[in-house]
């Protein structure tokens, strides 16, 4: 199966039909060529709806089959991706919490205190290429350009909690400023309810539910992998859930807060940059929600 069919064909030309013929016989002709080709297209795309259906159910039966004769593997895949999940979630709202003694309303932090979140970064990150390299239960098979695509992207999804959790801070550190002051109590409740509560509770117990851990990677942003994972029906909402919180729920609140504070309080480049990195993960985000296929990227049916 490839999951691909014509959609069109051309219409049959009416030009060597006798001269003789009157100009109503040729038009009765031509109305019957016609609808003739309507009929075959429409007979060639209700085939090709037909096989895609297929394809895609042949595809997801041969990931079910995959995942059940590698259930060990499985089991500590699961595990292996808590651990970089708690991980992740403990550093971007840990090392904030901890340093904001340090932090300066113009300067931020120190650049030694985000080593320990960008090794947690890396090391989530070195993980990712390991598992799409050589988990045998991949279906997707992405060329390079693909890869790199989702693959670096993703950076900026993964660092977007982190930035988000730190400008909380840096406004609170602005103590001769009341609007510094407002806009850090109201990013601080913002983020909890959108981000620790919204997609580190609430999704994350959705997400953990979906057999396949497509949606646990993406909302640990691993995106080249989950794109190589085949969806079943009743994980797609879940994809879209894990996309769309990230949007509403932290995405565009906490850009809209730090833009105000660079507006009415000062510009600290370290705000700048989680202005920036919010924005973009947030089109990613519904990009990725919107055109996501059910169907592994570069995947096919094993023979």
């Amino acid at each position: 199966w490839r999951g691909k069919a014509i959609l069109c064909r051309k219409t049959p030309s009416t030009r060597g039909y006798a001269n003789t013929e009157t100009e109503d016989v040729d038009e009765d002709v031509d109305m019957s060529a016609t609808a003739g080709s309507i009929e075959d297209v429409t007979g060639e795309a209700a085939l090709a709806d037909r096989n895609i259906s297929e394809f895609k159910s042949q595809l997801l039966e041969d990931q079910r089959l995959l995942q059940m004769d590698q259930a060990t593997w499985m089991r500590s895949r699961r595990l292996l991706l808590s651990g970089l999940f708690v991980s992740y979630v403990g550093t971007s709202v840990g090392i904030p919490v901890f340093r904001a003694s340090g932090v300066s309303c113009t300067g931020g932090f120190f650049w030694e205190d985000h080593l320990p979140f960008f090794g947690v970064f890396g090391i989530t990150k070195m993980v990712e290429l390991a598992i799409y390299a050589f988990d045998p239960t991949l279906q997707g098979d992405l060329s390079f350009l693909d890869f790199m695509l989702k693959f670096l992207p993703s950076f900026l999804g993964y660092v977007d909690g982190y930035t988000d959790a730190t400008a909380i801070v840096i406004a609170h550190s602005c103590d001769e400023s009341p609007v510094a002051q407002n806009l850090a109590i109201w990013m601080c409740g913002t983020y909890f309810a959108g981000v620790v509560v919204g997609q580190w509770v609430v999704v994350s117990y959705l997400a953990m539910r979906d057999e396949t851990h497509a949606c646990f990677m993406k909302l640990i942003h691993m995106d080249a992998l989950a794109s190589s994972i085949s969806l079943p029906e009743a994980s797609q909402n879940t994809w879209y859930v894990v996309n769309m919180a990230r949007t509403f729920g932290e995405d565009i609140p906490q850009a809209i807060q730090q833009t105000l504070f660079l507006i009415f309080v000062k510009q600290n480049y370290f705000m700048i940059a989680s202005v920036a990195v919010s924005v973009a993960s947030s089109f990613k985000a519904l990009y990725d929600a919107i055109h996501r296929s059910a169907i592994a990227a570069g995947a096919k049916v094993t023979p």
